[in-house]
């Protein structure tokens, strides 16, 4: 299993089980999905932990102390099978209520962003 799905599986898992916070491993694409999921106020904070190599902590973010505030994260691009899009093709969440996130050559960015920006990239997860 590739590094983003572990990920994604892994806050999927902690949300489903009220965990406060989860640690994952760690590369440039899974700490940019962190920064993008922080700035867009799906979790609370993410730290690279120093005593332990190659992990980050998540800190996840509840709504009323039981009900997360990601409701769905759906992998998009697999390593079977990669979904590319360019910028007047991504496509909404959920009508504007979620996003996407993206790796383009802006490096990771949310839907929004990137139809800012006016880049396409490879579509990478769904979170709402």
């Amino acid at each position: 299993m590739d590094r983003i799905s572990d990920s994604l599986a892994r806050i999927k898992n902690a949300l489903a089980r009220r965990m406060e916070e989860v640690d994952l491993l760690s590369n440039r694409i899974v700490l940019g999905i962190c920064e993008v999921l922080k700035k867009e106020g799906f979790i609370n904070d993410f730290k690279v932990l120093e005593d332990k190599r190659n992990m980050v902590r998540v800190y996840l973010k509840y709504i009323d102390k039981n009900k997360p505030a990601i409701s769905l994260f759906k992998r998009i691009s697999k390593p079977s099978r990669r979904v590319y899009v360019g910028c007047d093709e991504i496509p909404p969440v959920m009508n504007g209520l979620g996003i996407s996130i993206l790796s383009t050559s802006k490096g990771i960015i949310s839907n929004k962003t990137a139809k800012r920006l006016r880049v396409g990239g490879e579509l990478i997860c769904e979170v709402f």
